[in-house]
């Protein structure tokens, strides 16, 4: 489940930016769920480019549990280019694109 609410934390991150501190605020995730009332669970999100003006999109998202990091490809930059981030903190920061 923690693997679940990271991952989508990370994909509702539109932008990222190098090294950046953590500052998290409360944020409600929908998981669909079929058929059903969709789940609503607690979790947190992270907007590190809200200073920088840096532009980004598409992340693609893999957490590696061997390894405890996660690594996001996005097209960043404009016009855009590939760029590999990765995390070894949960994301709390993040390596250079």
């Amino acid at each position: 489940m923690r693997v679940m609410i990271v991952l989508a934390i990370c994909w509702m991150l539109l932008a990222m930016v190098s090294s950046c501190a953590a500052d998290w605020k409360p944020q409600v995730i929908q998981q669909l769920n079929g058929n059903s009332a969709r789940i609503e669970l607690k979790g947190q999100i992270q907007n590190v480019t809200e200073k920088n003006d840096e532009v980004a999109a598409a992340p693609c998202i893999v957490y590696m549990p061997e390894k405890d990091e996660i690594l996001m490809l996005l097209a960043y930059q404009a016009p855009h280019m590939s760029a590999f981030m990765s995390s070894k903190d949960h994301g709390a920061t993040w390596s250079k694109p």
